[in-house]
């Protein structure tokens, strides 16, 4: 999701924030004591094995929009984008 921020800052795109919310809701709802550690009911199990994977998909989405909608906004021919949360000084491989 830092992708969807930077380029709300840079103007470059609108962030659904509703969309992240429910993503983020649902989430949190999942990780609940008897759901985390299997103690549900197998529906239980299931239905919250569904919402995760739906949200990982939609997840995954979001990041894909995101890293398509900064390409494009950036206007060169590579673009190598550092993920993680630290500076790195590795040299990158084309070949």
């Amino acid at each position: 999701m830092k992708f969807s921020t930077v380029l709300q800052i840079l103007g470059k795109t609108k962030v659904d924030k509703q969309k992240l919310d429910k993503l983020w809701e649902s989430l949190l709802f999942n990780q609940f004591h008897d759901i985390i550690l299997g103690s549900s009911t197998k529906e239980i199990c299931e239905d919250a094995a569904k919402d995760l994977t739906y949200i990982i998909h939609e997840a995954e989405n979001i990041v894909k929009e995101s890293l398509t909608n900064l390409e494009n906004s950036i206007n060169q021919n590579l673009v190598i984008l550092n993920v993680l949360p630290w500076k790195r000084k590795e040299v990158v491989k084309i070949r």
